[in-house]
């Protein structure tokens, strides 16, 4: 009776254990989803960027340029 009390404890244990690991496993894909979902997503607005940043770029050189161009020609 000893015996099959601590088998019946082991199982169980072994059970909650199982659904612990499932629900774990269950929690793990949801959080690797939103992490690659926010990649891609991040990903595209770094493309769409781009161009814009290049622009802000050369738009911030014009003032240097100019200046350099003035002070050459003075």
């Amino acid at each position: 009776m000893g015996v099959e009390v601590g088998v019946d404890a082991l199982s169980k244990r072994a059970a909650t254990m199982r659904e612990s690991m499932q629900k774990s496993q269950t929690i793990n894909n949801i959080i690797v989803s939103i992490l690659n979902s926010f990649n891609h997503r991040l990903s595209a607005l770094e493309t769409a960027m781009r161009p814009t940043q290049d622009g802000l770029t050369s738009f911030m050189r014009a003032p240097i340029n100019s200046e350099t161009i003035l002070r050459d020609l003075d």
